[in-house]
């Protein structure tokens, strides 16, 4: 089994967002990631969000290169589905994030190759 090597934050120009920093309300779909749920953590550390308890069950609010941008499942866990949906450590399909007006495709992309998935 190949060893997953992931970058600090620093190295790959990303600020964990909280409370008190840029607020993430206003940004949309900016694409999706394959990727697994341990290998998010990995980088980002526990989710820092719940996103809406609705259709998401966890979500990551960060800036990278200074564009604010999310990580978040978006109805495909439990909050959503119920018993039928995934377990969040069971998750691959990860939507994108970002301010409509910033073009993201190559954070999108560092993300997909540092976190061993694929843009899709």
């Amino acid at each position: 089994m190949k060893k997953v090597i992931i970058k600090s934050l620093e190295e790959l120009n990303i600020t964990i967002l909280n409370d008190d920093s840029a607020s993430v309300v206003g940004t949309s779909l900016a694409g999706k990631i394959d990727v697994s749920y341990s290998n998010l953590v990995k980088l980002f550390g526990a989710p820092n969000s719940t996103g809406d308890e609705y259709k998401i069950d966890a979500e990551w609010e960060f800036k990278m290169n200074g564009k604010v941008m999310t990580i978040y499942n978006y109805k495909t866990g439990k909050n959503y589905n119920g018993k039928s949906g995934l377990a969040t450590s069971r998750i691959r399909n990860w939507h994108v994030g970002a301010e409509d007006d910033m073009d993201v495709t190559e954070e999108i992309k560092i993300l997909a190759a540092e976190l061993q998935g694929t843009v899709y």
